[in-house]
């Protein structure tokens, strides 16, 4: 029997956040456990944000000094992230992670797939 692998994102929330990216970003701001992370990680550390969505921590994390790649799996929240913190935000899945000093993900993880393993 063959292995079938898991998506790795869920198509009806990706899409939700597709369509919603405006709304979203609009509606959206800085965590309240960001500066604490700051704190713990250090400045000059290699950070990724998992689940950037429109940029608010990405904005924050670059302004505390830490060397950023952010990603999400929405392209229309990457758009919108992108033109907020001035770089490139990658649209990419979990499976596709190098190694960070630190890893963000504010809300990434409720979308999280069980069958979908990572390790960091």
């Amino acid at each position: 029997m063959k292995d079938i692998k898991p998506p790795a994102y869920d198509a009806k929330t990706l899409r939700f956040y597709n369509e919603e990216a405006i709304s979203y970003a609009k509606a959206g701001g800085v965590s309240r456990g960001l500066v604490s992370f700051i704190k713990q990680v250090g400045a000059g550390s290699n950070v990724l944000e998992l689940g950037c969505g429109a940029g608010h921590n990405a904005e924050a994390l670059i302004s505390a000094g830490m060397r950023l790649t952010a990603i999400d799996a929405s392209p229309a929240l990457a758009a919108i992230a992108s033109k907020r913190i001035g770089q490139d935000v990658r649209v990419m899945r979990f499976d596709e992670i190098n190694s960070f000093d630190g890893v963000w993900a504010m809300q990434a993880f409720c979308m999280f797939l069980r069958s979908h393993s990572v390790q960091f």
